[in-house]
């Protein structure tokens, strides 16, 4: 492995009060170690679609600094978590915010909902990659 693009969850850690960007320095230092020996990566800010779009949004508005910040490793947003009730068309207005934003847009999509997931990510969320 030389280059890896990692999904990260901020969600998981906001919740219990790890300001996002801590989340992101601390990621952003063990990359940043990691390319001293050869391996170069990206990071992609994931929603976690058991929760709200609004909850999505809000966690897009308070990372909104650390893509300007980090430009030269946050690259994108995507939508991963349990996808059983909760189709990707549930996320279109943050998807469509980060898209205005130039970012890179990927997403799980089809591994335990049905078929239409597939097409709602390429389709209403304009995902440049399903994951």
């Amino acid at each position: 492995v030389v280059h890896t693009e990692i999904f990260f969850d901020p969600q998981t850690h906001t919740e219990r009060g790890v300001p996002i960007a801590t989340v992101v320095a601390g990621i952003e230092r063990a990359l940043a170690e990691a390319e001293t020996r050869g391996l170069t990566s990206k990071l992609i800010l994931c929603f976690l679609r058991h929760l709200s779009e609004e909850d999505a949004l809000a966690t897009f508005d308070e990372a909104l600094p650390l893509f300007d910040q980090y430009k030269h490793r946050l690259i994108g947003v995507g939508l991963d978590s349990s996808e059983r009730g909760h189709p990707p068309s549930k996320f279109e207005r943050v998807f469509a915010r980060a898209r205005d934003k130039g970012l890179k847009l990927v997403a799980h999509a089809g591994e335990e909902g049905p078929p239409s997931y597939i097409y709602e990510a390429l389709d209403l969320l304009k995902v440049d990659r399903v994951d």
